[in-house]
């Protein structure tokens, strides 16, 4: 199995690549990966292909060997060989190289779709000037938005009395929904981070439409009739339908209670002034007081506590 670990140990190292760009974006490090990428996934590729691999690893399991190889590597053995035939490895002429590209394809459409919004992430700002629209905004978090602001040009700019300069991203979206009194911030916010890969050179959409007509027809290629056959033939479920089947089921038994809690947060809201339908940008921000206030829990208490170098080390002692 010395293909699986070499394919194994490059999975790990693009993914890690792919992760950096993820958290720690640079044009540098974007361009190395589009060098390398193409290359990966032509090897892979060809790996997943191979028929002197498939040829052998059939033999086996079709042989005397099979049974003494114990109940795991029976498993990854016959999982590797399904993988294989999922990925075209029966292919041959015009259909093989189609198939390939479709891969390369949507290899860099995926690595378009991120980097689009890391790129957006790093452009887009929510600008505020005034102390009382960031009232309840966590400390860390402003200080964030004023350090940014002075990158912006801003240099007086104070985390105490801003400018401020928010960065529409995960970390910076959940502290304002949950905490930021101001509910027209949190309506920005909610806006903003649900409109990310939409906007004018960063949008996404386009993207995602290939994405769906390369993967139902690299799904009719190797098999199957759509590609949530192919993705299912993978996974635990035994069907499509099994699926559908499934969250049919959970959608039945978690809507009262779901129901329940909307109810019964309404209610909350009501009591403590927002007497409208809640809006989308309320939910997350009235939760967190309900929860307070029920069962004594700080969300960013708990967050800027685990963030504190002795609790961190701690964890690993």
């Amino acid at each position: 199995m010395t293909f699986l670990r070499m394919k194994l140990r490059l999975g790990v190292l693009l993914g890690t690549v792919s992760h950096l760009l993820s958290v720690k974006y640079s044009d540098e490090l974007q361009e190395a990966y589009d060098e390398v990428r193409p290359r990966y996934v032509a090897f892979s590729n060809r790996m997943a292909q191979s028929r002197a691999l498939y040829d052998g690893m059939v033999g086996i399991r079709e042989g005397a060997e099979f049974a003494g190889l114990g109940a795991a590597r029976q498993r990854i053995l016959t999982e590797s060989i399904r993988s294989m035939e999922r990925s075209g490895v029966h292919l041959e002429g015009e259909a093989k190289a189609r198939y390939e590209e479709i891969q390369q394809r949507l290899s860099a459409l995926a690595n378009d779709f991120s980097t689009n919004l890391v790129r957006e992430e790093k452009q887009s700002r929510i600008k505020i000037a005034e102390a009382a629209q960031v009232e309840g905004v966590p400390a860390p978090i402003l200080a964030a938005a004023a350090e940014q602001a002075k990158e912006d040009g801003e240099v007086a700019a104070d985390p105490e009395t801003g400018p401020w300069h928010f960065v529409v991203n995960g970390v910076n979206f959940m502290a304002v929904i949950q905490q930021g009194k101001n509910p027209s911030l949190r309506e920005d916010f909610y806006r903003a981070f649900r409109a990310r890969g939409t906007e004018d050179g960063f949008d996404n959409r386009p993207i995602l439409e290939e994405m769906l007509r390369l993967r139902q027809e690299e799904a009719q290629l190797v098999g199957f009739d759509h590609y949530a056959a192919l993705s299912i033939d993978a996974k635990m479920a035994g069907s499509v339908d099994d699926v559908w089947s499934l969250l049919t089921e959970l959608e039945q038994a978690a809507r009262p209670v779901a129901e329940a809690e909307l109810e019964a947060l309404t209610a909350y809201a009501a009591e403590h002034g927002i007497t409208e339908q809640l809006a989308p940008w309320d939910v997350a921000y009235v939760s967190e007081r309900l929860r307070e206030e029920q069962y004594d829990y700080d969300s960013e208490a708990l967050r800027s506590y685990l963030q504190m170098p002795k609790v961190l080390s701690g964890l690993f002692e």
